[in-house]
C-alpha cells in the first residue's frame, strides 16, 4: 500500500529541514543525513573526529527545527557528576520518605533529544545509567524505573575508545560518522557559509529555519512497518553473510536493528518499498574502524548496482590536507600531548582511503608516507 498524501507531505517537510542545513554547512552532508535518519528511526549516532567540525551546531539546529520536542546537551569529562545529567538529589524525598530520587526536570532523563560530547568521558556511575536509557528508554531514578522520552541520543568522541570495557556502550550507537575538517580546497565555501550563518543570525535577519512538531515526526515514525522489505530481504542476509565472512564485526543487536534502517532510507525517499539502493545506512554500522573500508566496499556493489548514490568520495587534496592538519596539531603540542601514536594510525588509515580511492595518487601516498616517517621518528624519540 502507497504511503498516505499525509505521510509524504511530512516526508517533503522534513527534507526541506535537512537541504536548509545543506545550504548552510560546506561538505556536511552525510551528517544531515545520518541525523535525519537516526531521528526517524529513533536510533542513536556517534559522530567520530575533532573538535571544530560543527558537530555540535548541526545536531543543535537540527533538533530545534523539531518543535514542541525537549533537548538536552552536555561535554562530558572524567570528572563530570551524575547530578550534572540526570538531576540533583531530592532532599525533601529522602529526609521525609527515606528514599532517594532525583529532580530530573530539564535533565537528560526528561530529553527527546541529547548530545553529549566526549561521551567516552563518562564514570562508570554515568555510563551504568546511560545503558539503560539508550537501549530501554528507562532511566532507574532509585527504586523506580522512569520511564524516558529520549529518541535519539547524539555521542561525539575524537575516536573510539580502546577500554575493551566501553565497547558494550559504543555498541548502543548503532550508526556512526567520521567527521574531518573541511579540507583547505574548500576554504572559500567555507568562510561563504560561515558569513552567511552570521548574518542569518543577526537580529531582523527576516529568514527562520523550517519546522516539524514532534507529533508529525512522531507520525513518521510510525510509518516504518509500512515499507515493505519483501524485496530486499534475502539481499539483507547475503550481505550480512559477507561481511561476517570477512571478519566484520557486527553484533546481534546491530545485525536485527539495521533492517529498520533500511526502511527508515525508503521513507525518506518517500518510497513504500525498500531497494537495494536504501541500503546506504549500512556504511555506517561498523563497530570497528579497521571494518569501516570492507563495509563500505561491499555496500558500494549493493547501492551502485542499483542506480544509488555513491558514497561521497574525498578528494585527494581533501586526504593531504587533513593528513597534514594532524601533524601540525601533534607536532605543535608537547611529545604524548595528543597521542603521536594515534596520530600515526590516523595518518596510516588516511593513506589506506588513498589507495581504495585514487589508486593513481602515488605522489599523494608519498607525501603521507613522509609525514608517517616524521611522526615515527617523533615516537621513537618520546619513548627513549
Amino acid at each position: 500500500m502507497a504511503h498516505s498524501h499525509e505521510t509524504l507531505t511530512r516526508v517533503r517537510q522534513f527534507d526541506a529541514m535537512r537541504a536548509t542545513l545543506d545550504d548552510a554547512y560546506v561538505g556536511r552532508g552525510d551528517m544531515i543525513r545520518l541525523l535525519q535518519l537516526a531521528v526517524i528511526c529513533q536510533e542513536h549516532l556517534l559522530l567520530i573526529g575533532p573538535s571544530g567540525t560543527a558537530k555540535t551546531d548541526i545536531a543543535g539546529r537540527f533538533t530545534r527545527m523539531l518543535s514542541q520536542s525537549t533537548r538536552f546537551h552536555a561535554m562530558l569529562t572524567r570528572f563530570t557528576e551524575p547530578a550534572e545529567l540526570f538531576g540533583p538529589l531530592d532532599i525533601d524525598e529522602l529526609t521525609t520518605g527515606k528514599r532517594y530520587s532525583v529532580h530530573t526536570e530539564g535533565m537528560l532523563p526528561q530529553a527527546h533529544f541529547a548530545f553529549l560530547d566526549e561521551v567516552f568521558h563518562a564514570s562508570a556511575a554515568i555510563l551504568n545509567a546511560l545503558h539503560t536509557l539508550l537501549n530501554e528508554r528507562v532511566y532507574l531514578n532509585g527504586s523506580r524505573a522512569q520511564p524516558a522520552p529520549l529518541l535519539t541520543l547524539i555521542g561525539a568522541a575524537n575516536a573510539l575508545p580502546d577500554d575493551p570495557g566501553l565497547r558494550p556502550f559504543a555498541d548502543r550507537f548503532l550508526l556512526r560518522l567520521s567527521v574531518q575538517p573541511v579540507a583547505e580546497n574548500r576554504l572559500h565555501e567555507l568562510l561563504e557559509a560561515g558569513a552567511r550563518r552570521e548574518r542569518l543570525r543577526s537580529p531582523g535577519a527576516g529568514e527562520t529555519d523550517p519546522a516539524m512538531p514532534l507529533a508529525d515526526l512522531m507520525q513518521l515514525h510510525r510509518s516504518l512497518p509500512d515499507v515493505r522489505m519483501n524485496d530486499v530481504g534475502d539481499l539483507y542476509e547475503d550481505v550480512v553473510r559477507d561481511l561476517l565472512s570477512l571478519g566484520v564485526q557486527l553484533s546481534d543487536r546491530r545485525i536485527v536493528r539495521a533492517q529498520r534502517l533500511i526502511a527508515g532510507a525508503a521513507l525518506i525517499d518517500g518510497h513504500d518499498r525498500a531497494r537495494p539502493q536504501h541500503f546506504w545506512p549500512l556504511y555506517h554500522i561498523w563497530c570497528e574502524v579497521s571494518d569501516e573500508d570492507a563495509v563500505r566496499r561491499r555496500i558500494d556493489d549493493v547501492v551502485l548496482a542499483d542506480g544509488g548514490l555513491p558514497r561521497m568520495r574525498r578528494s585527494v587534496e581533501e586526504v593531504v590536507a587533513e593528513a597534514a592538519a594532524i601533524v601540525g596539531q601533534t607536532e605543535r603540542h608537547t611529545p604524548g600531548a595528543l597521542g603521536t601514536g594515534a596520530a600515526l594510525g590516523r595518518l596510516a588509515r588516511l593513506r589506506k582511503e588513498l589507495h581504495r580511492d585514487h589508486p593513481q595518487a602515488d605522489a599523494a601516498a608519498e607525501q603521507i608516507g613522509s609525514m608517517i616517517h616524521r611522526l615515527f621518528q617523533r615516537l621513537e624519540d618520546e619513548e627513549q
